[in-house]
């Protein structure tokens, strides 16, 4: 007699899965050796991530299960299981099952309904099977196999990740009577006995933390706060996550002093505790971990301080963006970025570190405007290509109106990946771009791109109307209706005028809008300096030298001078470039001091300045910085020098181009072609032996200071590659 379908699909068919597996693996299987934990996790803190998951499953909201395959270094896959929150606002939050087993795995993988039936096994007599048909079952968030999985995780004769699996799968359900069990393996697991002989294992019981927490918030149980103490760090560790993600209740002192626990990733841990969490003393143990020896803390504690999102915050990141480590100043730009604090970040594009220029460029999404446009087109120019890629990757972001210009001229560098991914970014929203192919020919790409930026113009560029309001024409908007009208503009003064910090930032800031539109008057000018003169606030100020940046008045130069004497070095900086940007001779007295500013930026700043003023009576204070330490001033110097008509400033050029700094040896090989003196020659054609950065500067030089291109000849059918332009200019200057 023939067995009937549905007898083999819920009966013969799941065993003959179970027992296959077990002649297949085993006695891994019948010890539970088939379960290992995946070390490759889909998120940068899978248990920070489960944590946050909790309050979304006390909360019932629904949870479903995805299955996914992730790559690690090697390439090699690690099949993950995925299980997706949908919360009320519609957010999709992932989890992920750190312990996994090929033939769950496998069975799960299945649709739906070729699933087999394994409520039938979940008494079997083989405590394996049944387990494994336990943890199918509650992963699939059915609870009839609960009481089974609280007898594995009990088992001694299971092995370690075995039992922590069950664990795990116990906490994917959501019934009260689940939360009751992790209750009473916790007193039996998570405590030591006075006799010595308890069960503990510092492994399970950190896996049970984890699993209570996605139940019940940290507060409202003392099992979270003993764990604090743990002698085990894994313990501290997931007890010092669960308090992170806790939503109500106040951060335990035993938590907070974490902060300087022997472990480094608890530590880590317990800074964005503190953190999120708003301890009374979160700004001293932040500053405490900044020198911490470990890295990981260190960097911690930067994007810590984005988490407070207060002015003592912004103001110890700022100073962070002069840490003399490339990695804390990158975390710094990015924790600015998270707090909007544009200018900081966009001004971090000039950073000597590729790293912290990196930081900006990722961050350029949240700036589509004329700044964030202007800083993309900097760091396009990279000599780092990842940075040049980032740029591409984040503007992508934006609207095709504000993108389009910007992907069309990466697609025009040198750089293979860079074009590469620019013409795939602004294909996949504009199909004319499509027509461009990274790998063809320098002349075919020429040509393509100067059809594409045409057509481009035509279709995408408009006049910004933006400043005028809607329905109305600009013959209907009187100079008191815009945006920048005498009358505001003195509202917001008024608005200075108070002792509330906060209250002068917004009028501040509302300043910089204003005068976007309209430009400050005299009259404007010299109220608001007499308002900020004392103004001690960093913010303020920074928003006020914005607001006067393109206005020459004497007015603003007289604000910059008072910015020149404020404690802030990022101040001083900003008023120093002011003065740079409207070079006048009378500047120098003010500017001369500055030269002893133990800021190396401000430094900088203000030679450039006296520099841009073309004529200064005494050089001698700027010949002297030609003995610093810090080439980056020795560099600013030699260019001002250059600048004033003074010889030391070309002998100090040729010095500096034998830096062992490949970026100051590409300023360089930029500042000789800029000077157009035939007298760098030697230098340029020398530097073309460089580094790639540095010999590509040196080869768009040499036709400034000589007067010609040598390198391309009219007979040539094709562009000549760069190695062969550079090879040209060589044997030109050896038969010279």
């Amino acid at each position: 007699m023939p067995i009937p379908h549905k007898y083999l699909n819920d009966h013969i068919y799941p065993a003959l899965c179970l027992l296959t597996f077990v002649a297949v693996s085993g006695c891994q299987w019948l010890t539970g050796g088939g379960w290992r934990e995946d070390t490759v996790l889909p998120t940068t803190d899978a248990a920070a991530s489960d944590m946050e998951q909790s309050a979304a499953d006390r909360s019932g909201d629904r949870a479903v299960l995805a299955r996914d395959v992730v790559k690690d270094d090697q390439g090699r896959g690690h099949s993950v299981w995925i299980r997706v929150i949908r919360t009320a606002e519609d957010d999709v939050l992932p989890s992920h099952y750190r312990w996994s087993c090929p033939a769950i795995e496998d069975i799960m993988s299945r649709p739906a309904e070729l699933r087999p039936d394994l409520h039938a096994y979940i008494n079997d007599g083989n405590k394996t099977i049944s387990t494994h048909a336990a943890i199918f079952l509650a992963r699939a968030g059915n609870p009839a196999g609960a009481k089974q999985l609280a007898k594995a995780v009990r088992n001694p004769d299971f092995r370690l990740p075995m039992r922590c699996a069950a664990v795990e799968s116990l906490a994917n359900l959501s019934d009260q009577d689940a939360t009751e069990k992790l209750h009473k393996l916790i007193d039996q697991y998570g405590r030591r006995t006075s006799d010595g002989r308890s069960a503990y294992n510092a492994k399970l019981h950190a896996e049970l933390i984890r699993a209570l927490a996605r139940h019940i918030d940290p507060a409202d149980d003392t099992c979270f706060v003993d764990a604090l103490g743990s002698r085990s760090a894994e313990v501290r560790l997931e007890a010092i996550r669960a308090w992170s993600a806790s939503r109500h209740g106040t951060l335990p002192e035993e938590a907070a002093r974490l902060c300087d626990d022997r472990d480094g990733k608890v530590r880590t841990a317990a800074l964005t505790a503190v953190a999120k969490r708003r301890h009374p003393r979160a700004h001293e143990y932040i500053a405490g971990a900044i020198n911490d020896h470990d890295l990981q803390v260190r960097t911690a504690a930067v994007g810590a301080l984005a988490e407070l999102r207060d002015a003592q915050a912004r103001e110890s990141l700022e100073k962070l963006l002069e840490n003399p480590a490339e990695r804390i100043r990158a975390e710094a730009v990015t924790a600015l970025a998270k707090l909007e604090d544009k200018p900081l970040v966009l001004e971090a594009a000039g950073d000597r570190s590729w790293r912290v220029r990196l930081s900006v460029a990722r961050s350029l999404g949240r700036y589509p405007d004329r700044d964030g446009t202007a800083a993309a087109m900097q760091l396009l120019d990279d000599p780092s290509t990842r940075v040049a890629q980032a740029v591409v990757t984040s503007v992508a972001e934006w609207s095709l109106d504000k993108s389009g210009a910007i992907l069309l001229e990466a697609m025009a560098g040198d750089s293979f990946q860079v074009r590469k991914l620019a013409a795939e970014q602004l294909a996949e929203r504009w199909t004319e771009a499509a027509e461009f192919t990274a790998s063809a020919s320098p002349q075919r790409r020429r040509k393509v791109l100067e059809k594409l930026q045409g057509e481009f113009r035509r279709h995408f560029v408009k006049l910004d109307k933006t400043s005028e309001p809607r329905g109305l024409s600009p013959r209907q908007i009187s100079p008191q209706d815009k945006p920048g009208g005498s009358p505001e503009i003195f509202k917001l003064l008024d608005r200075l005028d108070t002792s509330d910090t906060v209250l002068r930032r917004r009028a501040a800031i509302e300043l910089v809008e204003a005068a976007h539109h309209k430009p400050l008057s005299h009259q404007a000018v010299a109220k608001l300096c007499k308002l900020v003169e004392a103004e001690p606030d960093q913010a303020v100020w920074r928003s006020v030298l914005t607001a006067v940046a393109d206005d020459p008045s004497e007015e603003a130069a007289r604000l910059a001078y008072a910015a020149i004497g404020h404690p802030s070095p990022e101040v001083r900086r900003r008023a120093c470039e002011h003065l740079a940007a409207h070079p006048d001779p009378r500047h120098a007295k003010v500017l001369t001091q500055s030269l002893q500013d133990p800021s190396s930026s401000v430094v900088c700043a203000a030679v450039c300045a006296l520099g841009a003023a073309g004529r200064l009576d005494d050089v001698e204070p700027l010949r002297r910085l030609q003995g610093s330490t810090n080439e980056q001033i020795r560099l600013e110097t030699a260019l001002a020098l250059m600048q004033l008509g003074d010889p030391a400033g070309k002998a100090s050029l040729e010095r500096l181009s034998h830096s062992f700094d490949v970026q100051v040896r590409r300023r360089v090989a930029v500042a000789m072609g800029q000077s157009g003196d035939a007298v760098f020659t030697a230098t340029l054609v020398r530097m073309l032996d460089d580094k790639m950065t540095v010999s590509r500067a040196a080869l768009l030089s040499l036709p400034k200071v000589v007067g010609k291109d040598v390198s391309q000849c009219a007979e040539d059918s094709t562009p000549p590659t760069t190695t062969e332009r550079m090879h040209r200019w060589k044997r030109w200057h050896e038969g010279s």
